[in-house]
């Protein structure tokens, strides 16, 4: 199998967002094809290119080897683009998704405004409701002190409030 990656594939990678100067090698250190993202930092970043659904060897710390071919160099794009800095939508899916997901957002918070206000005019009209009926109304006293008289007792003044 030949070491060198096609330039489909790395023109594919190249189309994504944020992945212009991408690069895929294969590393003979680690013995697996090497994804070199830029983060948003400027330093590239490294992937290796594995079978993610199997354990890590617990002796290299990676996934097991995977060759890269066509139908899996579709699979790495979908996956950088879902988990890495090549998702140009910061983890919200698709588009579609996205929308969706506002849409369901601003749709419940609109629920939510209009219930509260509903509420509250309730309260309101229940309150006013019983002081037209005469219900009794209970007055409190009060003394209300301003912040400069607060220890001398000639600048208090009362209040009844209800």
């Amino acid at each position: 199998m030949s070491r060198i990656a096609k330039d489909a594939w790395v023109s594919a990678l190249r189309r994504l967002e944020g992945c212009s100067d991408a690069e895929i090698l294969w590393n003979e250190a680690a013995h697996r094809w090497e994804f070199r993202l830029r983060g948003a930092d400027g330093v590239f970043r490294s992937q290796f290119w594995g079978w993610f659904s199997q354990r890590i060897d617990p002796t290299t710390g990676l996934h097991p080897f995977r060759e890269l071919d066509d139908q899996a160099m579709e699979e790495a794009l979908r996956n950088l683009e879902r988990t890495y800095i090549a998702n140009r939508f910061d983890g919200a899916g698709t588009t579609d998704k996205a929308v969706r997901r506002n849409i369901r957002f601003n749709t419940e918070h609109q629920r939510s405004f209009y219930r509260d206000a509903g509420t509250l005019f309730a309260d309101m009209a229940a309150d006013r409701g019983k002081r037209l009926r005469g219900a009794l109304q209970v007055s409190v006293p009060a003394q209300i002190v301003s912040a400069a008289g607060a220890g001398s007792g000639d600048k208090r003044a009362s209040s009844r409030m209800g």
